[in-house]
């Protein structure tokens, strides 16, 4: 028999495991990276701001005169790497990052993209680092310890960039996401050819779900970064994980390490960029697609939110607790002052100076943000609709269709699938799946200042949406042509 799990304390004790052995995991890999010498990655980020690589532009193909550049935050995490240390076990827990104003020499900002601090911090820093001893160079920029995520894109792009340059490094990563969406894309439709319904159902909604990656997930304007690439990587990867072994057939414990190491992961790559709810998405769809039905189906989604859910809870615990350890405990005061912010604090004092301009052209005042929380949300929809060319290749147009028309879908065909039943016969599937397509929109109202200040990233988690509304239509159509069971009882895939 395969192994069970008795209790969900049981759950949570090997998913907290799981967490603590991929936190050490990552302490000891970037408590090796920190030993690199300094002057390989400032060879690095000196060939990164000379040769134009930080400035690269991407133009959409239906928005050829914007121009997007794909490297801003790539600019602090080279700065990160490049900031002298105080010690190496202080760089292994927490990077350093410039702050303040920024004076940049003309003919080194050409090169940078434009109006992007981080990339002025970096420029600073780094010439500050190369003439430590020139009385003439610029001063050190004020240093503080950036201690508010785990940082594991940090530890990625010390690993490549010890080795390859920054070019190099970021093509690799782009390259590596297109490779497993066109896995995902191709074993999903090679399973079409199978004799059997069910896997014939199940391929179809996994190419769904590749292709609306593939197509609509902005994959070559983020995943030259750092910053998403780790990440995008890691959930393309547990797609196939699922498509490879269904989550509802594998054994209980299976279930439960691989997701507790899939919410590790995620929570050591993500920096409040949407990772966790589209990863907590595509969980539960990765389960109603694993071939559980009704009670097996409840079952297994409990035991793999448990487990994900406590992954990404003790790692973000034992993070703050090394912080503890070696700063004391003000650092973690400021960590929940910065969160509060994100999730209730306003947002007049963040907004862009871009939005400013546009709200003044229309004639709103910014005061009206912060007065109401309803107008916060209809502000986040509207920065989010606005937000959406990025995911239609330039047109808002179409834009606006992928963030708009897949949730009333889902709902209208999850009310056909229930109309007239009672609710112990409710296709539990469908249910499962619309829930998944309302997690994004629940993590836009936990997190609204976020979800307006970075409405560019945030609206990428309803790209899911696109997918789920076929995936939604094969099992209610798969329902329909099944007979009534009887209460109480499983039906077979």
């Amino acid at each position: 028999m395969s192994p069970q799990i008795s209790s969900r304390a049981t759950v949570v004790v090997i998913a907290a495991l799981i967490a603590v052995s991929a936190m050490a995991l990552w302490f000891a890999t970037n408590y090796a990276v920190m030993g690199t010498d300094p002057a390989r990655y400032l060879a690095v980020a000196e060939e990164a701001v000379q040769s134009g690589a930080l400035a690269e532009v991407y133009r959409l193909p239906f928005a050829p005169t914007k121009k997007f550049y794909l490297h801003g935050d790539d600019c602090l995490t080279l700065s990160m790497l490049i900031a002298p240390r105080e010690s190496r076990l202080k760089a292994a827990i927490s990077p350093r990052v410039p702050m303040g104003q920024f004076q940049v020499e003309a003919d080194v900002q050409e090169k940078l993209p434009p109006q992007q601090p981080y990339c002025n911090g970096l420029a600073a820093t780094l010439e500050a680092v190369k003439n430590p001893t020139d009385s003439e160079a610029p001063r050190l920029p004020e240093l503080i310890y950036y201690h508010r995520y785990i940082h594991g894109i940090v530890t990625v792009a010390a690993l490549l960039l010890g080795t390859i340059s920054f070019q190099s490094a970021t093509t690799l990563l782009l390259a590596t996401c297109y490779i497993l969406l066109a896995w995902l894309i191709t074993a999903s439709a090679l399973r079409l050819r199978s004799s059997s319904p069910s896997e014939r159902r199940r391929a179809t909604a996994f190419v769904c779900i590749g292709l609306s990656l593939a197509l609509f997930f902005a994959v070559p304007v983020f995943d030259r970064s750092f910053c998403f690439s780790p990440l995008d990587i890691a959930l393309i990867g547990f797609i196939l994980f699922g498509l490879f072994h269904p989550l509802g057939k594998i054994s209980e414990l299976r279930l439960v390490l691989a997701t507790a190491s899939f919410g590790a992961a995620i929570a050591i790559f993500d920096r409040l960029v949407g990772g966790i709810p589209i990863a907590l998405a595509v969980l539960v769809l990765l389960v109603v697609l694993g071939e559980a039905r009704d009670r097996t189906l409840v079952l297994r989604l409990s035991l793999a939110l448990t487990a994900f859910i406590t992954a990404i809870v003790v790692c973000i615990v034992c993070k703050q607790l090394l912080v503890v350890a070696v700063w004391g405990p003000d650092p973690v005061i400021d960590f929940a002052a910065r969160l509060g912010q994100r999730t209730g604090g306003g947002v007049t004092a963040e907004v862009s100076e871009s939005v400013r301009r546009r709200l003044e052209e229309v004639g709103l005042s910014l005061s009206w943000l912060d007065s109401n929380f309803a107008f916060r949300i209809v502000f986040a929809a509207i920065m989010l609709v606005y937000s959406a060319f990025i995911l239609g290749w330039g047109s808002h147009l179409v834009g606006a269709a992928i963030v708009i028309l897949p949730t009333p879908l889902l709902l209208l065909l999850a009310y056909f699938a229930v109309r007239g039943q009672p609710s112990r016969n409710w296709p539990l599937e469908v249910v499962a799946i619309v829930g998944a397509a309302m997690i994004p929109f629940a993590w836009y109202l936990l997190f609204l200042n976020s979800t307006i200040l970075h409405s560019s990233i945030m609206v990428r988690l309803l790209v899911l949406s696109v997918a789920l509304v076929p995936v939604v239509w094969i099992f209610h159509a798969s329902a329909r042509g099944e007979p009534p069971q009887p209460p109480g009882t499983n039906r077979a895939m």
